[in-house]
């Protein structure tokens, strides 16, 4: 298929502009046939996936300075794993991610793809404290890149099929434990005092997506009964132990009990955080 050939010839030619073109994968034949190149042999999409990720994690904020472009994992996962490829035109959110891509990526290699995903992300959200984009004036850019990356991230965890490959079929729970420990002592910016955290992290946004997932993941890795203890690894104390708790835990609960955010109404959230508040830490 000549069109798909080409996507993924503009792909291993290196250049961030290749995302201007990842909305042509909405076209389910040319994403089939993009992935099943990768099992004839050929390097196929989620292998070509799994090398942007890694460089995401590689380069970071330097590159995206330096080339004033967006990470790759902001347009993977809100362009070719969005949910609603064909409903979302002209709409500004997303709420379902496709579990079908998804783990089609994740099981191409079960003992990187996730942790390359995870990897990139975490990249993002460094760079939201970076100095280096904010002199460029990207700072903006970055912090919505990394806003809506952990944002879908949520959208993926909530799914109990996508948390097996990650935790039982991978074994992934102590690598992800370890990075989502140092993703969270970093966006908490305790070094950089409030005043230029409020600045960086408006509304502590990326913060409260990356704590919630943290929470969706232990609550999985409760239900499937592993012995490793996710949320003691994460090591959080005080203020951010309480926030993790009251706030980040009830919601990420009942996030999966009703089987995503699309299902989640305003009411129910007061509900949760209300019974949380009122039983405490």
């Amino acid at each position: 298929m000549a069109d798909a050939d080409d996507l993924l010839m503009l792909m291993a030619g290196g250049g961030r502009g290749i995302v201007v073109h990842f909305e042509r994968f909405d076209t389910e034949p040319v994403y089939t046939y993009a992935v099943e190149r990768g099992l004839n042999g050929g390097v196929g999409l989620n292998e070509m996936f799994l090398k942007l990720l890694k460089r995401d994690a590689d380069e970071g904020h330097a590159a995206w300075a330096r080339e004033g472009a967006g990470p790759f994992v902001w347009h993977i996962m809100n362009t070719v794993w969005r949910g609603q490829r064909r409903s979302r035109r002209g709409l500004g959110s997303i709420n379902k991610t496709d579990v079908q891509r998804v783990a089609s990526f994740l099981e191409h290699g079960l003992a990187e793809c996730w942790l390359a995903l995870l990897d990139a992300a975490c990249a993002v959200s460094e760079a939201v404290r970076s100095r280096e984009i904010g002199r460029v004036g990207l700072h903006s850019q970055i912090h919505r890149a990394a806003r809506d990356t952990w944002a879908h991230m949520g959208l993926i965890l909530v799914h109990k099929e996508l948390q097996k490959i990650i935790l039982v079929k991978g074994g992934h729970a102590k690598a992800t434990a370890e990075r989502f420990k140092i993703a969270l002592d970093r966006i908490a910016m305790e070094d950089l005092g409030d005043s230029l955290q409020d600045q960086l992290d408006p509304g502590n946004v990326v913060e409260a997506n990356i704590n919630q997932c943290a929470a969706m993941i232990s609550r999985w890795a409760k239900n499937f009964k592993l012995e490793f203890n996710f949320e003691k690894a994460l090591g959080l104390k005080g203020m951010r132990k309480a926030q993790y708790l009251q706030i980040a835990v009830p919601i990420a609960d009942m996030t999966i009990a009703k089987g995503g955010t699309h299902n989640v109404k305003p009411a129910d959230t007061k509900a949760a955080l209300a019974q949380a508040f009122a039983s405490g830490p």
